[in-house]
């Protein structure tokens, strides 16, 4: 019987295989010729072979055939041997097929076997699923029609499934082209495929036989391909192409040319044991491909499916007149100081006097240039006297020519194509005027108006609007349509005039009057400012030394080194003046610090928005170190993107501050604050959500579109694993438009989250939000600490975005004293949590949780909790027993201990009501701290015995007590009790937020007496310089609420001891030179400040060396 099989096309070629063993037709037929005579039923062996099911059962020397294992099936052996059939031995050919059957599974029914053939098109020309059907014609179809067509899987591959008869075909591949139904056969011989029983799968490329188009190696082998026929006037003679992306650190690497086709490709490899995520463009000579970068991830080898170089098909070209048409009312541009340049992806992004727009009257420029129809990217970027560049920071602008000669709307700086002002249908007037060179300015007493004829000379002035602190003041104003105005006005300060003529203009049509110098006079130097800038960072969460729980990435040890790059040094692009080892103005470190500062002399216009980032360069032994770990690492790593500026680069205007100096404030890099990273070990679920129901505008399709968020935290990305470039599928499990999705984030890794939202649509591919280098190109969100479990770093639901498509993104406020220390070390103090993590002593049954709102024991009064909505009660034995005790604490040993020598202060608030007031009995109330040793061996006890009668009834009374943990102590309790000194003693007690704090203890004299101060005063550290520790005495000569803080340069918060009711007395305070985290801070200069009483204030400074 012939066999029927299921095909599956790839190109590959398989060696031969002999049909599958048919049962009935070939296995019986052997049986009822040599063997039935005897095996039939009854038989004596027991061994029936007239039919399938009985042959399959056996006899009595067991089962006759082991299905796929002809060696050990006693009815094979025996055939084999001779010793069956009795009358003589079978031809070695029936023997043969009698093991074949068995080893095919002894099956009564032949089963289809799988033939797969799959296609990949990396060695074709410019074909593509949308624009070709690519079929299977050859021996079997009659060498013709399309009814066996392949299926894409995406990019280059194809595959192919269906039946054929067992047998050996001739095939070959054709492209079938969609529009005009062309056949385009493979130039090669006829494949030859053969197909048998068993499952076979071959793989071809077209035209290359089993190959692909690289010589494979042992790595990740990745083809890259890009065809150059929509590029306009394309010489590639002249201009080779290239790819440049993460894997090959975007320097471009040229790639070969497919014979004289419009084609290029190339071969890369990575490591095989991990899964990349790429990022890359192609180059046409020294010109980029428009944004966004393309991404790739891999995890083995693979073709990436071809690219028209800008995603552009050829299409007519004409070289066309195009011009560029600027307005510049939203800088602080002029034609005396600037040149502006039109640079794009037409004339290689670089500074060039044949870019320079003609300013043709006031904030007007044009620019004008022969381009090829196609699709560019371009921004405006001007260029003063000093060569300072103000590029803009927004994302690329776009710009799409077709066959004729055109104009484009009109362009605002950094501001798209809308005005600085809300159009409306009259004529649209925008004045500007500049204020610096008036002396002695003061905004907030003289406003600045503009008064003229349009609006009465000063009969009815009108404020103007500050742009933001800067000395511009704006206004919009609007004129009867359809008229010519002759407008005469002066600018006004406050009620002064300027003192030169009437300025005068005509209207006609909306405009923006170029801004104005206040009087038509500009300070010195021409307008010109020059200042020396100090910039400072810190480095102290970067740093990769033992001990320390930051970030660690950055070694002073190993010579790695900050600078700074912006618009003053034209981001160290030029190697000459900025070689490798030296990117950028070197910031230099203050020795015994972890701070790094640079003073750079600038000139700019007053308010010209200077923009800037640090960046790391890291040594050779550093990147070793690094990559040993964390693999590879990224491209651009050094940058810093700022999460206080949304990613963007930082900025500040040379106005900001008066004088001859500008100190930027001291920054972090990325600005991480102290403690704010989750150390190693630690893992964070993240989980970010985006309501899309606004997305539709920017061609989102809930129906059939895809959302992802967007991480964009290079370092992040990187200890993670995550690749460059990662994305993250959120779905929207409750049908309402908002799409969430967890991301697990393992320490180190910074507390914030720079990310946006995107989203992948068929026909617009990958749309994400914000983009180019400004403000907001990114979100940035902050993951906070657990409060109420003593600061520990848990998973974090961050508050649900909006989608946004422009940029400035919104992003949380940065705050870094949102960062919480563990200054309270015992959990649920204010018991929100019942008796979590609490124990009792002998148990809980004279102890209860109240809540606010309760009616209260023996009294129709409402409690109301000291702080929260529940407190706890206790209330006395009633054993029998003299001072029984009801304790309620918590213990700490083991991997909880605390240290031995530190100081600890333990406080809580007490009341007891008049309806079972404890001053009605002799009854206590102790704050205690009770030390044992290892087995629990009694040492000591530090504790505060407050008599009932000392309280006044219904009033919170804070009380607590200070001790210092032996050296010989394992094991603390601390905790409150009542002590009921008979059963006739009676009364109650409430008790909230119970706490234990580390860090200070009262001083006394030789005596044991509290020494008692006249003033409040904070000591000198002793000693000064330290290390390890320094001791801090202050006084407080009245009870009081006190706080003393320790910070760092960056006035973060290193340390902090509080008390809201602190008794009178000289404390002491003993620094081990750690945080508020128990991690070990690094050298540098410290300071401490007392707050204490209604005024009292005091900071000194003292220096950690190491």
């Amino acid at each position: 019987m012939k066999k029927i099989g299921k095909i599956i096309v790839l190109f590959l070629s398989i060696p031969f295989i002999n049909a599958q063993v048919d049962y009935e037709t070939q296995i019986q037929t052997i049986f009822n010729n040599s063997c039935t005579s005897c095996h039939i039923y009854g038989h004596n062996s027991g061994l029936n072979l007239t039919t399938y099911s009985a042959t399959m059962i056996g006899g009595t020397s067991g089962a006759a055939v082991v299905a796929g294992d002809h060696a050990n099936s006693l009815l094979w052996t025996r055939v084999n041997n001779g010793s069956m059939p009795p009358n003589g031995n079978l031809e070695p050919d029936l023997v043969d097929l009698i093991a074949q059957w068995i080893d095919e599974g002894a099956l009564q029914v032949p089963q289809d076997a799988d033939v797969t053939i799959n296609l990949n098109m990396s060695t074709a020309g410019a074909v593509t699923d949308s624009t070709h059907n690519l079929v299977i014609r050859g021996s079997f179809n009659g060498w013709a029609g399309n009814d066996m067509s392949l299926n894409s899987q995406g990019g280059d591959y194809y595959s192919y499934t269906g039946a054929l008869d067992t047998g050996s075909y001739e095939f070959k591949f054709v492209a079938v082209d969609l529009t005009t139904g062309t056949d385009i056969w493979e130039s090669t011989d006829n494949r030859v495929l053969n197909v048998s029983a068993n499952d076979t799968t071959i793989t071809c490329y077209w035209e290359n036989g089993d190959q692909p188009p690289y010589t494979a190696t042992d790595s990740i082998d990745i083809w890259f391909r890009v065809n150059t026929a929509g590029i306009p006037g394309y010489d590639p003679a002249t201009t080779p192409m290239k790819v440049a992306g993460s894997f090959e650190g975007w320097s471009g690497t040229e790639l070969t040319r497919e014979g004289d086709t419009d084609f290029w490709s190339g071969h890369f490899t990575r490591d095989p044991a991990t899964t990349h995520v790429l990022t890359y463009k192609f180059k046409a000579g020294e010109t980029w491909e428009n944004d966004p970068n393309r991404l790739l991830t891999v995890s083995s080898d693979t073709t990436v499916a071809w690219k028209y170089f800008n995603d552009i098909a050829p299409t007519p070209s004409e070289l066309v007149s195009v011009t560029f048409r600027a307005n510049m009312s939203t800088t602080a541009v002029t034609d005396s100081t600037h040149d502006v340049q039109i640079r794009g992806s037409f004339n290689g992004w670089q500074n060039c006097t044949e870019c320079s727009a003609i300013n043709v009257g006031g904030d007007y420029w044009e620019f004008t240039v022969e381009l090829w129809t196609g699709t560019y990217d371009f921004k405006i970027c001007p260029v003063d006297d000093l060569g300072n560049e103000a590029w803009e920071s927004t994302p690329n602008r776009v710009l799409t020519i077709g066959l004729e000669d055109m104009e484009t709307e009109l362009l605002f700086y950094n501001h798209g194509t809308t005005p600085p002002y809300t159009p409306t249908d009259s004529i649209d007037v925008w004045f500007r005027v500049n204020t610096f060179n008036i002396p002695g300015y003061d905004p907030a007493v003289s406003p600045m108006r503009v008064a003229g004829s349009f609006n009465g000379w000063g009969d009815a002035p009108v404020n103007l609007a500050q742009e933001g602190n800067s000395e511009f003041w704006s206004g919009h104003f609007t004129f009867a349509p359809g008229e010519a105005h002759n407008v005469e006005y002066k600018f006004r300060a406050g009620d002064d005039w300027e003192s030169i003529d009437n300025r005068g203009t005509t209207l006609s049509s909306d405009t923006t009057l170029s801004w104005k110098w206040y009087n038509d006079y500009p300070p010195g130097g021409g307008g010109f400012l020059t200042k020396t800038v100090l910039f400072q960072v810190d480095m102290t969460e970067w740093l990769n030394e033992e001990g320390l729980n930051g970030m660690p990435v950055f070694s002073v040890a190993n010579g790695d080194g900050m600078f700074l790059r912006g618009d003053f040094n034209g981001w160290a692009d030029d190697t000459t003046l900025y070689p490798p080892e030296s990117p950028g103005t070197e910031l230099v470190r203050t020795p015994g610090t972890n701070l790094l500062s640079a003073a750079v002399a600038m000139t700019n216009t007053p308010s010209q928005r200077i923009e800037y980032k640090y960046f790391m360069k890291l040594s050779d032994a550093s990147v070793t170190t690094l990559e040993s770990v964390y693999g590879q690492l990224f491209d651009y790593l050094g940058y810093e993107d700022s999460p206080v500026y949304g990613g963007g680069n930082r900025f500040f205007s040379l106005n900001d501050q008066p004088g001859e100096v500008l100190t930027r404030p001291l920054e972090g890099y990325y600005d991480l604050p102290a403690g704010g990273v989750i150390p190693a070990g630690q893992t964070v679920g993240v989980t970010y959500s985006v309501d899309m129901t606004g997305a539709a505008a920017d061609g989102f399709d809930a129906a059939t579109d895809s959302v992802f968020v967007a991480p964009k935290d290079r370092w992040s990305n990187l200890f993670n694993g995550f690749g460059e470039g990662p994305l993250f599928y959120a779905t929207d499990e409750n049908g309402d438009g908002v799409y969430s999705v967890t991301v697990s984030l393992n320490g180190p890794n910074p507390w914030h989250s720079i990310y946006a939202w995107a989203f992948k649509n068929n026909d617009l591919g990958h749309v994400e939000e914000g983009g180019g280098f400004g403000n907001g190109r990114s979100r940035a969100r902050y993951m906070h600490q657990d409060a109420d479990n003593n600061c520990a770093w848990a998973d974090y639901t961050f508050p649900t975005d909006t989608w946004q498509k422009e940029p400035p993104l919104p992003g949380e406020l940065f705050d870094p004293s949102s960062i919480c220390g563990a200054p309270n070390e015992l959990v649920n103090s204010g018991f929100e949590g019942g008796f979590d993590g609490w124990e009792a002593y002998p148990g809980f049954d004279s102890q209860a949780l109240v809540y606010t709102g309760e009616t209260m024991f023996g009294s129709d009064n409402i409690f109301n909790a000291f702080e929260g909505v529940t407190s706890v009660k206790l209330w006395g034995l009633y054993n029998g027993s003299e001072n029984a005790e009801n304790n309620l604490f918590q213990t700490f040993e083991g991997d909880n201990a605390l240290a031995p020598g530190s100081q600890l202060s333990v406080t809580a608030h007490a009341m007891s009501h008049e309806s079972d007031f404890i001053g009605q009995g002799n009854s206590d109330v102790a704050i205690f701290a009770k030390y044992f040793g290892d087995g629990w061996a009694w040492i000591g006890m530090d504790s505060t015995h407050i008599n009932g009668s000392s309280f006044t009834e219904n009033d919170w009374h804070h009380i607590g007590i200070e001790g210092t943990i032996p050296e010989e102590a394992t094991i603390v309790q601390v905790g409150i009790m009542h002590i009921q000194p008979t059963n006739d003693d009676h009364g109650s007690i409430y008790v909230d937020m119970l706490k234990m704090h580390r860090g200070w203890t009262l001083a006394t004299d030789d005596d044991g007496t509290t020494l008692q101060p006249k003033k409040f005063s904070l000591g000198n550290n002793y000693p000064n310089p330290f290390n390890p520790s320094t001791t801090i005495d202050f006084s407080v000569p009245v009870q009081s609420g006190v706080t003393f803080t320790i910070y760092n340069v960056l006035g973060e918060e290193m340390y902090r001891m509080s008390d809201d009711n602190l008794t009178s007395g000289v404390y002491r305070v003993r620094w081990n030179g750690k945080n508020k985290y128990g991690v070990q801070v690094p050298s540098g200069i410290y300071f401490y400040q007392l707050e204490a009483g209604e005024s009292f204030r005091q900071t000194k400074k003292m220096t950690l060396i190491k």
